[in-house]
């Protein structure tokens, strides 16, 4: 099946797939509104405890920048209808492409992935446990992205020590382990071409 065709959809029953197909899992806009409130009240609570001087300074400053930058984006993506019409997470033999939420993380290519780990424990207790997939990237990657993603991984590898990105799976058909299956299969694959291309080009290099 050619990239620009129809895409199989993932709908909850899995069906093992050839590597060759992309496989396109479809997205549920639910949890955003509730998103957006806790990141709300989280900003409310940071700002008072920094002017109530109450606990580390630093940390209610931090708290104050964080979640007022997710509750702006959050905002900003309800009041323009960004998480109207989500496509979903796009999954192919050269990368992944992710549409799922009003902030999406985009395209990134097999080459910018340096692995794919579940992150299981809640963050801050206002999300289940067991439904987030992390992505660990490469610094090629960063390098094409936005300021504000390049703070983001920042934080979490040296703040939060989480995976560098996050897609959270219970706003896609399809259960988590179906997805890293997928996706660790892809990269797996693509780690092995890359492999045997170079053992041929040595190869070819000694003949």
């Amino acid at each position: 099946m050619s990239e620009n065709g129809p895409h199989p959809e993932k709908t909850g029953d899995f069906d093992p797939i050839s590597h060759e197909a992309p496989v396109r899992f479809t997205s549920e806009r639910r949890g955003q509104p509730f998103a957006l409130v806790v990141a709300l009240g989280f900003t409310l609570l940071s700002a008072w405890a920094l002017v109530a001087g109450i606990g580390p300074t630093a940390s209610a400053l931090l708290g104050l920048i964080v979640f007022g930058s997710l509750s702006a984006s959050g905002s900003y993506s309800l009041l323009t209808g960004r998480g109207r019409n989500l496509q979903g997470l796009l999954i192919d033999q050269s990368g992944l492409s992710d549409h799922s939420t009003g902030y999406p993380i985009g395209r990134m290519t097999w080459d910018e992935v340096r692995e794919v780990v579940p992150f299981s424990r809640s963050f801050l207790g206002y999300h289940r446990p067991g439904h987030w997939i992390g992505l660990n990237v490469t610094d090629a990657f960063l390098d094409r992205r936005s300021k504000w993603t390049r703070l983001q991984v920042w934080m979490n590898r040296k703040l939060f020590r989480m995976p560098d990105l996050l897609i959270s799976a219970s706003n896609l058909k399809g259960g988590r382990k179906e997805i890293m299956e997928e996706m660790q299969g892809r990269l797996t694959a693509h780690q092995l071409r890359a492999v045997a291309e170079i053992k041929e080009l040595e190869s070819g290099s000694e003949s």
